[in-house]
C-alpha cells in the first residue's frame, strides 16, 4: 500500500531535479552570507543523488555510517578492474549488502568533504554519513526536500499525489526494470520480495522487451 502513495521520477524528472538541485547549490555558494545554506543544499544534493542511485529507504539512509561503505575488486569484461561500492545496509529487521552504482562514490566524497569543514576532522567509522552541523546524524531532509521539489515544479504528481524522498527508491526500481535487471536480484538489492515488484512494477517493461515489440 505505501508504494501507490508516494510517485516516482521519470529520468526526464530526474535529472531535472539534479540540474535544479546544482542551481541551487551555486546560488547559495556565490551569496558570501550563505556559506551555511550553502553547504545544506549541497547536503541534501548528495543525499538525493545517492537516494536515485542506490534506492535505499530515508531510514536507511539516515542510519548510515561510514563503517558501512566499502569497496569490492571487480573486472569488467575487457578485464579492467575497479573497485565496486558496497554498501551494509540496516534495513526493515536485518541488514543486507547492497551494490551502489558507481556515481554515489563521488556525492560520498562530497560529504566527507563537509563534514571534515563541519568537525574539522574526517568521519570514522562509526560517524553518520548524513549529519548536521555539528557532525550529529541528522533527524531529516524532508523540509528542505519539500523546497527543492517545489523549486522544480515537482512536489505533486500528475494524480495528485505528493512526492518525498520515496520518490527516489520508486526511480531506481524503474530504472533497474527497464535495464533489464531481474526481479529478484533487484528484490534482493532495495531490500524487498520479487513478489513486491512484480506486483507494483509489472507495468513497467525492459527496454529490450520494447525493442521486439517495435
Amino acid at each position: 500500500q505505501q508504494i501507490k502513495e508516494h510517485p516516482g521520477f521519470t529520468l526526464k524528472q530526474f535529472l531535472h531535479l539534479e540540474a535544479m538541485s546544482r542551481a541551487r547549490v551555486e546560488a547559495a555558494d556565490l551569496a558570501n552570507d550563505q556559506k551555511m545554506l550553502f553547504r545544506k543544499r549541497l547536503k541534501l544534493h548528495c543525499y538525493c543523488m545517492v537516494a536515485g542511485f542506490t534506492g535505499m529507504r530515508s531510514t536507511e539512509l539516515k542510519r548510515l555510517v561510514w563503517g558501512d561503505i566499502g569497496t569490492r575488486p571487480m573486472e569488467l569484461d575487457g578485464g579492467a578492474a575497479y573497485e565496486a561500492i558496497v554498501i551494509q545496509v540496516r534495513g526493515k529487521g536485518k541488514e543486507r549488502e547492497l551494490a551502489a552504482m558507481p556515481e554515489t562514490l563521488t556525492f560520498f566524497n562530497l560529504l566527507k568533504s563537509l563534514f571534515y569543514v563541519a568537525t574539522g576532522e574526517m568521519p570514522k567509522d562509526d560517524d553518520p554519513v548524513f549529519f548536521t552541523h555539528e557532525g550529529k546524524r541528522i533527524r531529516s531532509f524532508k523540509g528542505g526536500l519539500a523546497k527543492l521539489l517545489v523549486a522544480a515544479d515537482l512536489r505533486v504528481a500528475r494524480n495528485g499525489k505528493i512526492r518525498d524522498s520515496f520518490s527516489f527508491r520508486h526511480f531506481y526500481i524503474t530504472q533497474q526494470i527497464r535495464e533489464g535487471v531481474g526481479h529478484h536480484l533487484l528484490g534482493r538489492n532495495v531490500g524487498t520480495s520479487s513478489k513486491m515488484i512484480d506486483a507494483y512494477y509489472s507495468k513497467i517493461r525492459p527496454t529490450d522487451e520494447i525493442a521486439q515489440l517495435i
